[in-house]
């Protein structure tokens, strides 16, 4: 098959398919495609070529891109920095500010010479994945221009390590097929009941054996940046604690008949807040990325603050007699902010508690993760996007569907009907039934600024598989996550769509 599609044969009759025009087949869809003259191919002796002044910002990117290629076609590939240009080269450069794509958009001129322009070290890696799916097939990639560029800033993965174990090949094959369909946001929930599934030299007790050593993260994390993804790690307090807890009785929650409930802290206890501060410290030099999450889910069900009457004394000591329980948790949640404000990292949490609290506004500058509407096991109605927009906070779509790969309770959502019916602005709550029996949307505007992207979430308590299934499984997920987030014109529908992923293929040397 031809690395080039033409999107008027592939769509049905009447579709509206967005780029009608012969375009070269990527995913996701460029935002803009200008047919030319002529076809690149790569030359027999071909070269990465960086302006000697842009090494220090493309060098890495291009030496990767040369890495790929051999390993791709079997064509050995240099770099030269600041070399003549050849037919069958490709060149690497930075330019000036482009207010049109931004800091990670990108300009691709393709000719007897494949040029990727753009302002940032970002936009130029973005342009190189761009080529290495142009260069899935033996055949010349058609002369034109493309401008390109994402609509979200975020466009990620989350893999839930907490309740199982993942080698670090997985990890890496996942970032590897993040990078290539231009995603940047790896997050990592790193702790569940089990423990903390990362080395600990303060809290040893806490690891499980299955885990990975804090110098396999390192090489994670620094895989990952080479590859341009933020890895966001999750320590998730203070539910889901049992693990954290186990050696701590003396920091769980204890009820009004005096009973310790192991996966859940005293957020009322000052050494309970020094101790989750500890556990972040031990690892924020290993993630040396913007963001901090928090975790902050499913601490209790509303009707159970009642039973925990430290938690509404707290409140209105500290906050005044108007104050309730959910305060507290509020409370706790902005001194954590804080906290890892201070070591130059913002702070995340999930919605389904961001609601509820009489006093304590929670800090804006918090991202809230939207994954529902509705829960039995927290605050059974938490605040709707819209609101938490209007309070100030940035949102993530991180709704139970479409963007839930696979859970204990809910079908697996069809791809099909996400990538034809479903935009990033559109979030959608459990329960579902099926993909066309669900709650409807709440949606924010197409061009809300405060709506950062979503994620493709892979929790590990539903389906058993094998890493190789779920890497086999879950990428067509990855792929309709990858495309509206990036939210260029669609290729037709999602029969065009399975065409083109089949020339793309999943990374730069899989089959």
């Amino acid at each position: 098959m031809s690395n080039v599609l033409d999107y008027r044969d592939l769509a049905p009759q009447g579709l509206d398919c967005g780029l009608m025009t012969i375009a070269p087949a990527t995913i996701p869809a460029l935002q803009d495609w200008e047919p030319g003259t002529g076809t690149f191919s790569l030359g027999s002796d071909p070269a990465v070529v960086v302006p000697t002044e842009d090494r220090d910002v493309l060098g890495d990117t291009a030496e990767l891109l040369a890495e790929e290629l051999k390993a791709s076609t079997g064509i050995g590939t240099r770099v030269d920095y600041g070399g003549p240009l050849r037919p069958g080269d490709i060149a690497l450069a930075l330019t000036e500010t482009d207010d049109l794509t931004g800091a990670e958009g990108y300009r691709l001129d393709i000719g007897d010479v494949l040029r990727v322009k753009a302002a940032t070290g970002a936009g130029v890696f973005y342009g190189t994945r761009t080529v290495l799916q142009l260069l899935r097939t033996d055949a010349p990639i058609p002369g034109g221009r493309a401008v390109d560029w994402p609509r979200y800033p975020e466009r990620g993965l989350l893999i839930d390590i907490g309740r199982r174990h993942y080698s670090a090949e997985f990890l890496r094959r996942q970032i590897q097929a993040m990078a290539y369909l231009k995603m940047n946001y790896l997050h990592v929930h790193l702790t569940e009941n089990a423990g903390l599934r990362i080395e600990s030299e303060l809290h040893p007790s806490a690891v499980p054996e299955e885990r990975l050593s804090k110098a396999e993260w390192a090489e994670l994390v620094a895989f990952a940046q080479r590859h341009h993804v933020t890895v966001v790690p999750e320590i998730d307090m203070p539910g889901h604690m049992r693990g954290l807890l186990a050696a701590h009785p003396e920091l769980q929650l204890t009820n009004n008949r005096g009973k310790g409930n192991g996966a859940r802290m005293d957020v009322t206890l000052p050494a309970a807040r020094q101790f989750a501060k500890e556990v972040i410290g031990e690892y924020l030099p290993l993630f040396p990325g913007p963001w901090w999450h928090l975790g902050g889910d499913e601490y209790l069900p509303a009707m159970s603050y009642r039973r925990h009457p430290s938690l509404l004394t707290f409140a209105r000591e500290t906050y005044g007699t108007t104050a309730n329980g959910k305060d507290t948790l509020h409370g706790y949640l902005n001194e954590l902010a804080e906290y890892v404000a201070g070591h130059g990292r913002r702070a995340r949490i999930w919605n389904d508690e961001a609601g509820g609290a009489r006093v304590v506004r929670l800090d804006p500058s918090i991202v809230v993760d939207w994954w529902t509407g509705f829960s039995p096991i927290s605050d059974p109605r938490p605040p709707s996007p819209r609101l938490l927009v209007d309070r100030g906070h940035e949102v993530s779509n991180h709704g139970w569907w479409p963007t839930y790969y696979n859970s204990p309770a809910f079908p697996i959502p069809d791809m099909r009907i996400a990538y034809e019916s479903w935009r990033v602005n559109e979030f959608v709550s459990l329960p579902y039934l099926t993909s066309k029996l669900r709650l409807p949307a709440v949606k924010l505007g197409a061009d809300e600024p405060r709506n950062r992207g979503a994620k493709l979430s892979i929790w590990s308590d539903g389906r058993k598989q094998s890493e190789d299934e779920i890497v086999r499984d879950s990428l067509p997920h990855l792929r309709v996550i990858a495309q509206h987030t990036w939210e260029s014109p669609l290729p037709g529908d999602y029969d065009a769509f399975l065409a083109i992923a089949k020339v793309v293929g999943t990374a730069p040397y899989e089959p």
